[in-house]
């Protein structure tokens, strides 16, 4: 009975369904406690659903009883125990070799291996990795889905789909089959598409709540914030767990810390925060620290925003962040820039230079780093008056990349980050045209150039304020009104969004 529970649970666990594999795997351990298997998946499906102190009791579980356990079943368990609670890759990769060289007729050790190598960008050796998966069953989804993602962040979308469709085949009415169809949409730059298929998967089911957390980004992306908050809203309606829903409202928060919404965004703080300390996530926690010190910088606080940001650095000691180096190496980008504007420029070199050694450390997606170091190296050339060279490191600049698909990566994309360098560089240089042109670039949603960066609303004001200095007034009217309606709520942007009405007003007359 217990083990009909099991396969029962993981069949819903290969479909994202995390409600019902719970269920099933805790009646499976109901029937026997010391079932050491159903405690590793109902670990895997607790995290999905971000009850971090319970996933973590049920793998200590698992390890506990392991003992009892297949060798296999023991090593997978040993694996995962490195991943999650030692917060060690490279053990995790070591014992999943060992794995797939013991057990070469075990589908689900490759498929995991692609999922890291996937994770790392690592493509050629996660398409190896799923190809011997889908050696052992064609069928298998987890794996079709799992190079259908890799094809897709490869760009090869032919192949992508030819993957997806694949596994649409076998399984037609699912919510995930939206959902992945979506992404690969995403992938693609088609997000008319992708928006139509998140909202599929969540007819099927409403509680499939990451489908309506990217509709909310989506949505962020062509500048559409009162369905973006929507979105968030059906994010926290739906949400199965006080985990989940403090993902939601931590997505909510950083939409409102976008458009400057002090009351909102407070409120939405504090539920994510007790939220998640209620289900033991310490590192969305200390996440949060990163967000909150993004709204003191925009409200000018700069020191409360260093203590925020030296707080999430200083966290990585405790909360066993599974990415320390690449959090390391982003909270030294943020404290760099508050360097830049206190104009300490010793010590912002000292940490540009630090984040540079760290980079090729960085296990997963350096080029987020990456993209965010340059920057700031052309920012802090600006200052210097180095202007020529600004240019140069600008247009040499490592692509941001496509973020991960969750509320975390969307945030920290967008937080301190001031990407039209370029434009103010021409601004100084007397090239306002070619400002005007780098700016026009910023606040268009270009869909398939793969960056998926939100367009910042201070970029049509910096954009009308030039239009209008050239001469070109219809143009900045346009602008003017973009800045004010999507800021005409704000509390932190009110003098701009004065000042730009002031400027509207005469233009108009």
């Amino acid at each position: 009975e217990a083990y009909t529970h099991f396969l029962k649970g993981r069949d819903y666990y290969d479909k994202w369904y995390a409600t019902d594999a719970r269920r099933h795997f805790e009646a499976a351990i109901e029937l026997d406690s010391t079932f050491a298997t159903a405690y590793l998946y109902l670990s895997w499906t607790l995290s999905g659903l971000r009850d971090e102190s319970a996933s973590n009791q049920a793998l200590e579980r698992a390890r506990e009883f392991s003992r009892k356990a297949t060798e296999r079943e023991s090593l997978y368990i040993e694996a995962y125990y490195g991943n999650i609670i030692e917060a060690n890759w490279e053990k995790f990769m070591r014992v999943l070799n060992l794995m797939a060289q013991k057990y070469p007729n075990d589908k689900r050790i490759y498929s995991d291996q692609g999922d890291f190598y996937r994770g790392a960008r690592l493509y050629d050796d996660a398409i190896n990795a799923f190809s011997k998966s889908l050696a052992l069953d064609a069928d298998y989804g987890t794996a079709l889905t799992g190079m259908a993602y890799t094809y897709a962040e490869m760009g090869a979308f032919s192949k992508a789909l030819g993957y997806f469709q694949r596994y649409q085949s076998l399984h037609p009415a699912d919510a995930n089959t939206f959902d992945t169809m979506a992404d690969i949409y995403l992938y693609m730059g088609e997000p008319d598409k992708a928006i139509a298929s998140y909202k599929k998967a969540l007819e099927i089911r409403p509680d499939f709540v990451m489908s309506a957390m990217k509709l909310s980004y989506v949505y962020g992306l062509k500048e559409k914030y009162d369905d973006a908050l929507q979105w968030c809203d059906h994010f926290i309606t739906h949400a199965p767990t006080p985990g989940r829903r403090g993902s939601a409202h931590m997505m909510k928060a950083f939409f409102n810390y976008w458009l400057g919404n002090l009351v909102e965004w407070e409120h939405n703080y504090q539920q994510t925060v007790q939220l998640f300390e209620a289900v033991g996530f310490k590192m969305a926690v200390y996440t949060m620290e990163g967000l909150k010190g993004a709204l003191y910088y925009e409200l000018g606080d700069l020191e409360r925003s260093r203590s925020c940001i030296q707080i999430m650095l200083d966290s990585i000691n405790v909360s066993g962040w599974p990415h320390a180096t690449w959090v390391t190496a982003y909270s030294n980008c943020c404290l760099a820039l508050i360097d830049l504007e206190k104009r300490n420029y010793q010590s912002c070199r000292s940490r540009l230079a630090l984040v540079k050694r760290l980079i090729p450390k960085i296990e997963q997606i350096p080029e987020q780093v990456e993209f965010r170091h340059d920057l700031l190296y052309a920012e802090l050339l600006l200052t210097q008056d180095s202007l020529e060279k600004a240019i140069e490191i600008y247009h040499e600049r490592m692509p941001v990349g496509s973020p991960e698909l969750n509320q975390v990566s969307f945030g920290a994309n967008n937080m301190f980050l001031n990407s039209d360098v370029l434009a103010r560089v021409y601004v100084r240089k007397g090239k306002i045209d070619k400002a005007i042109k780098e700016y026009e670039h910023l606040v268009t949603f270009e869909p398939k150039q793969g960056e998926w960066l939100l367009i910042s609303p201070k970029y049509h004001y910096r954009l009308a304020q030039l239009y209008e200095k050239k001469g070109r007034y219809k143009q900045a009217i346009t602008e003017y009104d973009k800045f004010i309606n999507i800021l005409e709520k704000s509390d932190v942007y009110v003098n701009d969004v004065t000042a730009a009405r002031e400027r509207l007003a005469a233009l108009k007359k």
